[in-house]
């Protein structure tokens, strides 16, 4: 995706230049297939212009902040520990053949659910950040995932 965006970028510019030169049809015509030209063009610097994404100052920044929150554990930040998902798939595989295993499956199901939404409302930033440094791991990769270009 990245070579092809690379390559029609250059495409569009070239017809954007040369856009101004040529006459078809009416102005207004001319105004409608100039201003897709340009939001196609703005629509392919995004794409190419994302593998700079994590050099910026401004995500050096954030980055930095997401290492400094990470450093510490969710338990010294939040005095939680980060809950398993085993709670909620054990509850998951229960049985519902009576109407008191449904109910009982139901309300494990509402804790585990519970105690998951506590935790990734309390610890949002935290998880952000998390993913953050993922995204970050994933572009600093990117020659060697997609070619150098």
């Amino acid at each position: 995706i990245y070579n092809d965006s690379v390559t029609e970028l250059a495409d569009c510019q070239t017809k954007l230049e040369a856009f101004d030169a040529t006459v078809k049809g009416g102005m207004l015509t001319r105004r409608k297939e100039k201003k897709k030209l340009i939001n196609q063009i703005h629509a392919l610097e995004l794409v190419v212009n994302e593998k700079d994404r994590f050099r910026s100052e401004k995500m050096v920044r954030k980055c930095n902040k997401a290492k400094e929150l990470l450093s510490h554990t969710v338990e010294e930040l939040y005095g939680m520990s980060e809950p398993s998902m085993d709670k909620y798939n054990a509850a998951k595989a229960m049985s519902e053949n009576t109407e008191e295993e449904a109910k009982q499956k139901a309300q494990l199901l509402k804790e585990a659910s519970k105690e998951l939404d506590r935790f990734n409302k309390k610890a949002y930033d935290y998880l952000q950040a998390r993913k953050l440094l993922w995204q970050y791991d994933y572009y600093s990769h990117w020659d060697e995932l997609f070619g150098r270009v």
